[in-house]
């Protein structure tokens, strides 16, 4: 456990956003994070232009940018990377621009409809009616009912039994 802690506290190996989460080798040699993974860089430290290789394929996921002449849109994936290439933002800063939904209101409501749309698919344990095993690779899967079993709109005992029979 002490290992994956310093894995996911370590900012050059883990990063974590409310929306995302993001894992990567951080190319020194030397790392002994990367060596406990059993990984190691394979890339080469080469210059490529005005771009170091290793570093261009080992970089976090860009986040997006607000575009400055239009607030209610984010740069293009280009300019995102140069602005984070001259700013060199800190990743609070990248957050900061992520919409927060328990702030704003337009996101809140958004997140809120989305829940109650999928509230009907959800998935619960409760729904279960029984195991099966492939027949090809002997795999358990369960298969279930979008209504509790035994409740007034799910399967009964008897629909179950010839399911099963």
């Amino acid at each position: 456990m002490p290992n994956l802690n310093k894995f996911f506290n370590c900012p050059d190996h883990c990063r974590i956003t409310d929306f995302s989460i993001e894992f990567q080798l951080c190319g020194k040699f030397e790392c002994s994070t990367c060596q406990l993974i059993g990984r190691v860089v394979h890339t080469p430290n080469v210059n490529i232009g005005k771009q170091n290789l290793r570093q261009e394929l080992l970089r976090y996921m860009d986040m997006p940018i607000p575009n400055p002449c239009d607030s209610s849109h984010f740069l293009s994936p280009s300019d995102t990377q140069k602005y984070i290439d001259s700013k060199n933002p800190s990743l609070e800063m990248l957050k900061s621009y992520i919409p927060n939904p328990k702030l704003h209101l337009q996101e809140k409501r958004a997140v809120a409809s989305a829940k109650a749309a999928d509230k009907q698919h959800d998935f619960r344990a409760s729904k279960v009616c029984g195991v099966l095993y492939c027949d090809t690779c002997s795999a358990p899967r369960c298969f279930y009912s979008t209504h509790c079993g035994g409740s007034r709109d799910g399967p009964n005992k008897q629909q179950l039994e010839q399911l099963l029979g």
